[in-house]
């Protein structure tokens, strides 16, 4: 069955393992599901690519929340979009 949520938000502890100023961010998820995940910024002629890659523990907890993670990170990336947008208006 598919997964049925609505938009809110998740408490969550998370901690900073990672810092390239401006090109990667690392983080370690503490809370509930444990992941590491890795934020790439790679710049373009016209904009940046974001490269987001989550690492679980192992293949069996993927799969069990995986079309969970699928959700959550579109509205992850939502916001991330919306908080860009922002700040270009702001500039």
């Amino acid at each position: 069955m598919p997964w049925r949520f609505a938009r809110k938000d998740y408490p969550n502890e998370s901690r900073f393992i990672r810092i390239e100023a401006v090109k990667i961010f690392e983080i370690e998820h503490l809370t509930g599901h444990h992941f590491v995940l890795t934020i790439e910024l790679q710049p373009k002629t016209h904009g940046t690519d974001v490269v987001w890659r989550q690492t679980f523990d192992n293949v069996e907890h993927y799969r069990r929340i995986a079309e969970f993670v699928a959700y959550a990170n579109e509205q992850n990336l939502e916001r991330l979009a919306t908080e860009v947008l922002r700040g270009k208006s702001a500039a």
